[in-house]
């Protein structure tokens, strides 16, 4: 209420009254015996932010009603009309200017008048303004922010690392009687890589009877040869700790990992007495299957010299080739083979490895040669063999052979020659896609095991007399079947040339020879 508050005109004379003096010269006098007041408080605290050159900061207040009858205004605990009623000194230390919505700090108003003096323009001082505070934020922000994952990760595994022989000793102390080892893939997928390629292809975790883990360590391939290391120190820790020795191991690849697992663990023979295999002769022969003969000679090469010097050997003196600089000068005739390849193969996902095996029969001989991954280009002369298309390279789906040597040394081979196509053009089997097993059942009287066809072929290891064996009959079984039908008759696709020898066939059998004529 304007008429209740006083304006005073000499503002000095505030200085020598006592504060008591100076609220009541403010706000009128009530009476104390009396309950009723002249203003009273509207609603609750309200408040307003006020920009200023770093931080921003509020203004408290309450508006307040007038009770009088004749009046009822209501202003704010900040108004103008009352700031003007106080003295100078409390003024000056009011810290903003208001306006209806909004207010700046009095450093910032104080700045505007010289910075606008001196070419510096509203947009200009807005942009200053936002500078800092965005500096003053990002500052706070620097001084609460938290690790990040990599730092977090770094300080895990140094605590890993000092924990490691504590755990290392505990995992000593557990036993196991019957284990089960395994290999995981699906881990590999979210760790890191180099150019795309993974460091580690697959996790192997060995676990006992109850369903502890034993071993769990990433491995670059389903080797268990990379284990060796680890396996010996497992079998160390129990001969230690006299914990009993296992007795039984279970693993999706039996044939493949026992001869490992036997070697490593040696009680695993205990009480046991070895089954024989399918290619032993005997067992052969009294389940009809195809065995290789005495007489063929069979050369199991895993040297990269020594591949290259018998496959050099191979080209000059048996195939009368000459190897130049450039290349192979071959003689005019053809030269038939028999050729199969082999490579790793996981049966639960499906994936293929690289080439390990390329088999070469000719005549009464059978070379093996088992390939080391890690070798860049194959040797000369058995690339010089591959890529020639004189030397007939015959066997079941040589194709599939030829873009598995393609993908892994990136050799382009010449001289398929396809045994189901061959052996369905000279009437020998109804289909070209039958198996070879089918094909040398039909045609040889036994079929071929394949009980080998999913072993470790990796060069880890050499391989067991029982796969050079089924290498070398797959192989050889191709050229024998090539000579016992090379001198049939064959079905005519095309038109015959003149003066052909043929013969017209029926449902029964031949129904007639004939000599084609010119006309």
């Amino acid at each position: 209420r304007v008429n209740q508050l006083p304006v005073v005109d000499d503002q000095n004379a505030f200085t020598a009254l006592e504060e008591e003096d100076t609220v009541n010269r403010i706000v009128t006098e009530t009476d104390s015996t009396s309950d009723d007041e002249s203003v009273t408080d509207e609603q609750a605290f309200l408040s307003g932010e006020v920009q200023d050159s770093v931080l921003c900061f509020y203004i408290m207040t309450k508006r307040y009603r007038c009770l009088s009858s004749s009046c009822g205004s209501t202003f704010n605990g900040y108004d103008s009309k009352i700031m003007r009623q106080l003295p100078v000194q409390l003024q000056a230390e009011f810290p903003a200017y208001l306006s209806h919505r909004g207010a700046v700090s009095k450093q910032v108003g104080d700045l505007l008048r010289p910075c606008i003096q001196n070419s510096m323009g509203p947009e200009r001082i807005a942009k200053v303004l936002r500078e800092l505070h965005i500096l003053k934020h990002d500052r706070s922000e620097l001084q609460y922010l938290t690790a990040m994952k990599t730092y977090i990760r770094t300080i895990y595994t140094s605590i890993i690392e000092t924990l490691r022989p504590n755990m290392d000793k505990q995992m000593m102390l557990l036993g196991g009687k019957v284990l089960k080892g395994d290999h995981s893939f699906k881990i590999v997928k979210h760790m890191a890589s180099i150019d795309g390629t993974s460091i580690f292809t697959t996790l192997y975790t060995l676990c006992n009877e109850f369903e502890v883990i034993r071993m769990m360590l990433l491995v670059p391939t389903k080797s268990l040869e990379h284990l060796r290391w680890s396996f010996n120190e497992l079998m160390n820790a129990y001969e230690g700790y006299s914990h009993e020795k296992p007795i039984a191991f279970y693993t999706d690849n039996v044939r493949g990992d026992r001869r490992f697992l036997e070697s490593v663990i040696p009680s695993l023979k205990d009480g046991c007495r070895p089954r024989r295999m399918a290619n032993n002769e005997s067992e052969a022969q009294n389940h009809s299957v195809l065995s290789l003969p005495e007489n063929i000679q069979v050369s199991y090469l895993r040297n990269y010299e020594e591949i290259e010097s018998v496959m050099k050997n191979l080209l000059a003196e048996h195939f009368h080739f000459v190897v130049g600089s450039d290349g192979v000068e071959s003689c005019p005739a053809s030269v038939v083979t028999g050729f199969d390849c082999e490579w790793p193969y996981d049966r639960n996902t499906h994936a293929k490895g690289k080439l390990s095996v390329i088999q070469i029969a000719h005549n009464s001989s059978v070379l093996v040669m088992h390939l080391n991954p890690t070798w860049e280009t194959l040797p000369q002369s058995l690339v010089y063999f591959l890529k020639s298309p004189v030397i007939l390279k015959i066997g079941r789906q040589v194709g599939g052979d030829f873009k598995q040597i393609k993908d892994s040394f990136g050799v382009d081979c010449e001289g398929s020659f396809e045994l189901g196509r061959f052996c369905r053009l000279k009437k020998a089997i109804r289909s070209g896609s039958s198996s070879l097993s089918a094909i040398c059942k039909e045609l040889l009287g036994k079929g071929l095991s394949k009980d080998l066809r999913v072993s470790d072929w990796s060069y880890a290891h050499e391989l067991t007399p029982g796969q050079i064996r089924y290498a070398a009959l797959d192989a050889w079984v191709s050229l024998e079947i090539y000579d016992i039908l090379k001198n049939t008759n064959e079905e005519i696709l095309g038109n015959p040339v003149t003066g052909q020898y043929v013969s017209l066939w029926s449902s029964f059998g031949v129904a007639a020879y004939a000599i084609v004529n010119s006309s």
